[in-house]
């Protein structure tokens, strides 16, 4: 699938002096790379850095190479060092290749063949993709957070060519609605609405993925606005009222990193994950109480931040669940130990929307949990700062 994601992923990045001291190669991280088809940059990333979300840094763009923010299948990727000793990886503009075309020409005694260069063009392919392209789909056909509004004008599932009930893979169902039969479509089931639990603002409307559909031709006395459709790619079973809405396009996915630093104040909550688990790892995508209006934008990273667990102060310093009656006493009066928050791992932005975000786990440095916050780089120091280490007001 081609993918714009990642056109761009390198292009000219701010970031905060601590990260550029972050920047360490791993041990085995080769001289050269010739790029493969399959690759993708988050891949190569990890060949040369332990935290592929640095990978901008490392990055040197070659403004005498055109397109200079695409990787390609069959690039020649060079590791080298500047002045002061720090690592950048650059591609160099491949020389086009000559081949020459043989030309004869009649002579008294002898037959000459003359040859004359010309420049043979590669077909270089498509370039690389940010993350692998089955996580993107996967992304693309997957829940969805909508407003009431927009939900009331969407498409709906009125039955089947049978009378049946729970409708999978291979049957025949009829859609009531405005459908483009260019546009690809996806059966959804509506979910609870979506609160921020900090504000009790509604955030919107959860759709659950049930199956795509295939649009087919209309047939004698097929009523106008009714379109028939077979089910494919089944994932739960599909009911009469399911929602029928447009996928989401490559295009919706990032375009690059954007590490535009958020303020430090902000911070919000892991609110649900795709998979309906409390506990989730690296390519989860996660819901959080986020969005445009808090400074949001696609290919943003954000830390996933963790208050240490409360101790009391005692001989020795105890926590809660293990200590006595008396040190739980005393301690909720005057001894808890204030504890740092720590960052416990990496995601990034998907899409936003006005209050909330979808993102995806980079990189867990432990499972993440359903309450973690989530905030810009330096959101964790400006969290103890504020709020000390009890997470006294965390829900």
């Amino acid at each position: 699938m081609k993918l714009q994601l990642i056109a761009l992923i390198f292009g000219v990045l701010s970031t905060a002096p601590s990260s550029a001291q972050q920047l360490t190669l791993k041990a085995d991280a080769p001289a050269q790379y010739q790029v493969k088809t399959g690759d993708t940059l988050w891949g190569i990333a990890g060949l040369y850095l332990a935290k592929p979300w640095l990978w901008p840094e490392l990055w040197e763009v070659n403004p005498g190479v055109k397109n200079p923010d695409l990787i390609y299948p069959g690039d020649l990727l060079t590791l080298r060092f500047d002045a002061q000793g720090r690592p950048t990886l650059q591609r160099e503009e491949s020389e086009p290749l000559l081949s020459f075309a043989s030309e004869s020409v009649s002579a008294t005694s002898d037959r000459v063949i003359k040859l004359k260069p010309r420049v043979r063009t590669l077909q270089r392919g498509s370039a690389l993709d940010l993350l692998p392209g089955s996580l993107i789909q996967s992304f693309l056909v997957g829940h969805r957070l909508v407003a009431p509004a927009e939900l009331e004008q969407s498409a709906y599932v009125v039955g089947a060519t049978v009378a049946v009930k729970n409708a999978v893979s291979g049957h025949l169902i009829y859609v009531q609605g405005n459908l483009d039969t260019g546009q690809a479509y996806g059966v959804y089931r509506q979910a609870d609405a979506v609160a921020d639990p900090l504000t009790g603002d509604e955030l919107g409307i959860e759709l659950v993925p049930l199956a795509r559909l295939k649009l087919l031709p209309p047939v004698s006395g097929q009523q106008e606005g009714l379109h028939r459709a077979e089910l494919f790619d089944s994932r739960q079973e599909v009911r009469q009222g399911d929602w029928v809405m447009a996928l989401r396009q490559s295009a919706a996915v990032p375009a690059r990193f954007n590490r535009v630093a958020l303020p430090a104040s902000t911070k919000g909550l892991i609110l649900s994950s795709a998979s309906g688990f409390r506990e989730f790892a690296n390519w989860e995508v996660l819901l959080v109480n986020l969005g445009a209006e808090q400074g949001l934008m696609p290919g943003q990273l954000l830390s996933v931040l963790r208050p240490s667990p409360r101790v009391l102060d005692g001989t020795p310093p105890s926590y809660p669940q293990d200590s006595d009656a008396w040190q739980r006493l005393t301690g909720a009066w005057f001894s808890d130990r204030e504890m740092p928050t720590e960052v416990v791992g990496k995601v990034m932005v998907l899409e936003p929307q006005a209050k909330a975000s979808y993102v995806i786990v980079l990189d867990a440095l432990m499972p993440l949990h359903l309450g973690d916050w989530v905030g810009g780089q330096d959101a964790g120091q400006h969290y103890l700062q504020t709020n000390g280490s009890t997470g006294a007001d965390r829900p």
